[in-house]
């Protein structure tokens, strides 16, 4: 995982359909929409479903189930 660039902490839960509240950590957060997904700490890889932009600095990512740890082939 040393090649993976940090772009945002998980903060918290949203709804019920797999969205997080994120706050990027990137000032282009248009980002989110050009990715097709992010990894967590632990190696797991989320699909980014949809993106919405919330008044402050979060934003909400809808994210697929995980696939398999760090062999997720794009």
């Amino acid at each position: 995982m040393e090649n993976l660039i940090d772009v945002a902490e998980i903060v918290n839960t949203h709804g019920l359909r797999g969205e997080v509240k994120v706050i990027p950590r990137t000032d282009y957060v248009e980002f989110f929409e050009e990715i097709d997904g992010v990894y967590t700490k632990d190696g797991t890889w989320y699909a980014i479903k949809s993106v919405k932009y919330n008044k402050g600095s979060a934003i909400f990512l809808h994210l697929s189930p995980p696939a398999t740890h760090l062999n997720h082939s794009s």
